[in-house]
């Protein structure tokens, strides 16, 4: 060795390696846990399922029974309202006798459903609002999102904020069809007084039905809002960040 020279000295650590054990461990408690985690969701789905075929049922039964044709005058005012709201599409109308509430019910062919109970108790400018309600959700396509909605409840009911979102979606598809009601109406009035007729006998609807009314302590929510709302012109600013903010 010359002397000044730098002598280099070549070192292995021996660093274990966790990771393999890890990820090992974890293996191994998936292996464990899925047999019962199939069994909760299997279980789950069976459920949701049947109650799927409850909702089925409920439907058929209420468009195929207790029916009976509305009064001529309310079945003008329907042909008046469509044309005011630029609907085209047919849109049947019947009073049932099985119904408690006002509703949307079908797929392809919707049908608006008026409770005889219902009827004898609100006015013609009351029974306008709801019609325009009902309508305003056929316009939409309420209807469609409402199944879509709740078949994706089924297979992900497992999921804690698809409930949320549901919820507030559903929510909101009730004050978008509120905000078209005043838009054609002239007295907010009319619309919350019949909202709180609906109101003093709440009901469980089916899941595949869009119903004018809910829970009561949101429907007076609803009536609040309805009377202290601000008619305000459709921003399509707004509706391009809510589109962002939904894809997100």
């Amino acid at each position: 060795r010359h002397p000044g020279a730098i002598s280099t000295y070549a070192y292995t650590a021996n660093v274990p390696d966790d990771r393999g054990k890890l990820y090992s461990s974890i293996l191994s408690m998936i292996q464990f846990m899925a047999p019962w985690l199939s069994a909760f969701y299997f279980t789950g789905l069976a459920v949701m399922l049947l109650r799927l075929s409850a909702g089925v049922l409920h439907l058929s039964s209420l468009r195929r029974k207790g029916l009976s044709q509305p009064e001529i005058a309310v079945y003008e005012l329907l042909t008046t309202l469509k044309d005011r709201m630029r609907l085209s599409r047919g849109v049947q109308l019947f009073v049932s006798a099985k119904a408690q509430v006002p509703m949307v019910a079908g797929i392809l062919r919707p049908v608006i459903l008026m409770p005889a109970a219902v009827m004898t108790h609100l006015s013609m400018e009351q029974v306008e609002t709801i019609l325009l309600h009902e309508l305003a959700h056929i316009k939409r396509y309420d209807h469609l999102l409402n199944i879509l909605h709740t078949l994706i409840e089924t297979i992900l009911f497992f999921n804690p904020f698809l409930w949320i979102i549901s919820s507030v979606t559903r929510r909101e598809m009730e004050h978008c069809c509120d905000d078209i009601v005043l838009s054609h109406s002239k007295e907010p009035i009319f619309y919350a007084s019949a909202l709180a007729v609906l109101a003093q006998n709440p009901v469980t609807v089916s899941a595949f039905t869009v119903a004018a009314s809910g829970q009561s302590n949101y429907l007076f929510n609803r009536i609040k809002r309805i009377m202290e709302m601000k008619k305000n012109p459709f921003s399509y600013s707004r509706m391009a960040a809510a589109i962002i903010m939904i894809t997100v």
